[in-house]
Order: C-alpha cells, then structure tokens, then sequence
C-alpha cells in the first residue's frame, strides 16, 4: 500500500521527464544530480526557517540579500 509521501515523492526518473518535457537536454543522471541538488537546498531552506522561527526573531535579510 503507497502512503501519501509516496505520491509526492519526485523520483530520478520523474524529474528526468520533468525537465526534459521541459525541452532541458539532460540525462537520467544529470536530472538525478538536479533533484538532488535541489532537495539539498530545501532542507537547508526549511531548517533555517525553522530555527529562525524558533528563535522568535523576524527573517528580514535573506541569503539573496546578503549578496549585495
């Protein structure tokens, strides 16, 4: 039996059709690499936020704003 988690969970191959439909000239392992990549930076995302959150403070400077 599939649980909720498994209907939104993006696999390699499904990432793969995603940018490829998309018209990206990439390879399974280059999307897999991608996903990867992108997943990496969401779980960065989520933690900060959360810390932050706990913290109690308000998040007004994002990483983007840093740069310049």
């Amino acid at each position: 039996m599939n649980n909720q988690n498994d209907k939104w969970k993006i696999t390699h191959e499904k990432a793969h059709k995603m940018l490829t439909d998309e018209g990206m000239n990439v390879t399974l392992d280059e999307g897999a690499e991608i996903l990867s990549f992108l997943r990496f930076l969401a779980e960065g995302t989520v933690k900060k936020f959360l810390k932050d959150s706990e913290s109690g403070e308000t998040v007004e400077n994002t990483i983007l704003d840093k740069k310049n």
